[in-house]
């Protein structure tokens, strides 16, 4: 009978071993399941972040741009005063400080990639310029601009406006 229960008692040891082997083996697929779906939460999440940050910085660019758009008008405006400025207003010191408002508008837009497009003389290209007016003047070469009208400019390197020119037929 001793031995029986012992018989017995290595038994249900070998199946309460056997239990556990198994209830392990359930605990960890589930452990490696709850991981592999924090894993792909967390990769999805840093996803969703990437996008969000991307689109931010698409709308900031955007609005910027657009900003600038709108402060070029007034930069043209201070360009034709002081390019008309009377001879005997070159040494005011009002007419210094608006063409000193003038450059530091310039130097600002510069400082955020803004350039300024050097169109006078160059040869006329769609992409960059528009056409205002075409005139005739045999002494000069086909498609050179000999007037800027308005200026172009650049933003990081593309073209944010193109130049207004004359340009020979």
């Amino acid at each position: 009978m001793i031995e029986e229960k012992k018989k017995n008692k290595a038994e249900e040891s070998s199946q309460d071993k056997e239990k556990i082997k198994r209830e392990l083996k359930r605990c960890k697929q589930e452990r490696d399941d709850y991981l592999a779906g924090w894993r792909r939460a967390r990769a999805d999440f840093l996803n969703y972040k990437k996008e969000e940050e991307e689109k931010i910085f698409r709308l900031v660019d955007y609005k910027f741009r657009d900003l600038v758009l709108k402060v070029l008008p007034v930069l043209d405006e201070m360009d034709k005063a002081v390019e008309n400025l009377p001879s005997d207003l070159e040494k005011n010191q009002w007419a210094l400080g608006i063409i000193q408002i003038r450059k530091k508008f310039e130097d600002m837009l510069a400082k955020e990639a803004v350039e300024r497009m050097e169109a006078l003389g160059e040869e006329f290209d769609p992409e960059l310029h528009e056409a205002v007016e075409m005139i005739s003047d045999k002494n000069k070469k086909s498609g050179t601009i000999i007037e800027v009208v308005r200026h172009g400019y650049f933003l990081k390197g593309g073209l944010l406006r193109p130049a207004r020119v004359k340009v020979i037929k």
